[in-house]
């Protein structure tokens, strides 16, 4: 019964956040209530709630969705990239990640560059920190600087790799722009070798 009632309950609050997305491709998030998103959902107002306490948090969850997914150890092909037989490490993860933030462009796109972008910079930081912390934890002690000053400027460096290549319409493949970004982190972390394949598209 427990079982059934988890399934049914991660059901919901995959409906609530599949309606956020949505709504995020036809307004600004500034704009988005919680009854759009409710109404959405088909879902009540009670309902959201108990899975999240603010919309605020919907932001939060979307970011923390990408952490999650990209490094998972059950990879499966998905359409526009497959990473499914190839061993997690810093390369493949960042290179996954950029697939992931170009396949969602238009709603990254929309909360880069209005209101919502402090607010979402301050959660996706938070997601590619802890996502650092492990990918890279044997740079971050071979390094000698302090933990939280190293995650802090990658996570920056990131998000300003980001930037770029929005400004630059996300032209480059990410397998070029995670390459951009590496170049630049692995002084710092001495990094595994690069040689291998990164992704089959």
């Amino acid at each position: 019964m427990k079982e059934k009632r988890d399934r049914r309950q991660q059901k919901t609050r995959q409906s609530i956040l599949k309606a956020f997305k949505i709504l995020l491709t036809q307004k600004r998030y500034s704009a988005i209530t919680v009854q759009n998103i409710v109404d959405l959902a088909n879902v009540g107002r009670s309902t959201f709630y108990a899975h999240f306490e603010t919309k605020d948090m919907l932001l939060e969850e979307l970011c923390d969705d990408i952490r999650d997914h990209v490094v998972s150890q059950h990879l499966k092909a998905e359409s526009s990239h497959d990473f499914s037989d190839i061993p997690p490490n810093p390369k493949t993860v960042i290179t996954h990640i950029f697939y992931h933030l170009r396949d969602d462009h238009r709603n990254l796109v929309s909360m880069m560059t209005d209101e919502t972008r402090a607010l979402f910079l301050h959660y996706f930081k938070n997601s590619l920190i802890e996502m650092f912390r492990v990918i890279w934890r044997d740079g971050i002690a071979r390094s000698g600087l302090p933990e939280g000053f190293l995650l802090n400027h990658i996570a920056g460096a990131f998000v300003n790799t980001l930037d770029w290549w929005i400004s630059r319409q996300m032209s480059d493949t990410p397998e070029t722009i995670a390459a951009y970004y590496l170049q630049t982190v692995d002084p710092l972390l001495a990094a595994p070798e690069r040689g291998e394949q990164a992704c089959r598209t």
